[in-house]
């Protein structure tokens, strides 16, 4: 029993805390995001600046932990390890918004056998148009992660083959392409090749690029001070000029690519002082292990505290209120869905999948004694 308890307080060696760390606050970001919006008052733009990296910075770590990983897997593996993970969550919660949050229920409301009954019939459409479309606003982020996946271990083996002056005019050119597409239209130039570059790719790309720089501490000096600076530019003008702003002056601007680049880049450089609490970091272990599934809930939780403490958002205090009552909703929530649904399907998709590899290892065994 004391080597059950002790186990599981236990936090793994070969764990870099820092990406939990990150994975968590990026997850709040994007509450804090969401609660404030588009907004051009000194409390809006403040919150909004500082929370804005929080999307691509998701995207910038899947580069670090799958392109940078040395790992090497084959590809049944690697598909079927990221259907488990990423796919399946995916299609559970589509089932939630479409059979419960689409025919008119919220997420506090009373469960009876009827509305449970209604919703679990609805579940095949919601699959169906899961893949069709994002069924939240939010949850486009959840397709384009999976298209990622699908190119993932293809562009892993192209990318190792670039040494570090390769590495250095890859991100330079990112750079200056995504400055043309959004700069040059404030001028009355419009760039065509948008239609035509990866778009969110470059954060992928740009995660395995810093990764490969994280031994080198004047990088990421440069790296978290052009952070900063790209940060407080973009407060600035968001502040002071919100009409001479593009329609794509977050995102993919190379102002935002460098602003989130530095924030990771700052996190690495922190990483011996933010992770020298152990009880700190255990909770923090646990509390990355629901980041995905708090991010596709928070989208109804966050509308529906809109609506019950509305203006609640208009002063910092009621900002960071609202953040983190929805962000602890949201774990609420996450903790006993998951540990209900999710993790069971998981667990029932792995048994068959060990079962079955079980049996092909058999019959294998069985030939090659024949």
């Amino acid at each position: 029993m004391k080597d059950k308890i002790r186990k599981y307080f236990e936090i793994p060696k070969s764990r870099r805390m820092i990406y939990d760390y990150i994975r968590v606050l990026a997850c709040i970001g994007i509450i804090g995001l969401h609660a404030t919006g588009d907004r051009t008052d000194l409390v809006g733009v403040s919150f909004e600046t500082l929370s804005r990296i929080a999307l691509p910075m998701f995207v910038l770590l899947s580069g670090v932990l799958v392109l940078g990983s040395a790992k090497s897997e084959s590809y049944f593996k690697f598909y079927g390890k990221r259907f488990v993970k990423i796919v399946i969550p995916y299609l559970i919660y589509g089932a939630v918004y479409f059979g419960w949050v689409h025919a008119g229920h919220t997420i506090p409301e009373s469960i009876t056998w009827d509305k449970l009954a209604e919703a679990i019939k609805r579940i095949p459409v919601s699959i169906r148009l899961s893949l069709e479309e994002p069924l939240y606003f939010h949850l486009w982020f959840m397709m384009m992660i999976i298209g990622f996946y699908v190119v993932a271990p293809f562009i892993k083996k192209g990318i190792k083959a670039l040494d570090e002056k390769d590495l250095k005019m890859l991100f330079a050119v990112m750079i200056i392409v995504y400055a043309a597409i959004d700069y040059f239209p404030l001028k009355g130039y419009h760039i065509g090749i948008i239609n035509f570059f990866p778009e969110w790719m470059i954060y992928f790309l740009a995660g395995y690029i810093i990764s490969q720089f994280e031994k080198k501490r004047p990088y990421l000096i440069f790296s978290a001070v052009m952070g900063v600076l790209a940060t407080i530019l973009m407060f600035s003008w968001k502040y002071f000029s919100p009409d001479t702003i593009s329609g794509n002056f977050y995102d993919l601007a190379p102002h935002m690519m460098i602003a989130t680049c530095g924030g990771y880049s700052l996190m690495i450089l922190l990483e011996p002082y933010i992770t020298k609490c152990k009880w700190l970091n255990w909770i923090i272990m646990k509390l990355s292990k629901y980041t995905f599934s708090i991010y596709m809930i928070h989208g109804i939780i966050l509308t529906n505290h809109d609506y019950a403490n509305p203006g609640i958002v208009m002063t910092v205090g009621g900002t960071l209120t609202q953040v983190f009552v929805v962000f602890f909703r949201c774990i609420i929530f996450a903790v006993i869905f998951d540990n209900l649904i999710t993790f069971n399907i998981q667990r029932i998709i792995y048994f068959i999948d060990g079962k079955i590899r079980k049996e092909l290892n058999e019959k294998a065994e069985q030939k090659k004694s024949l």
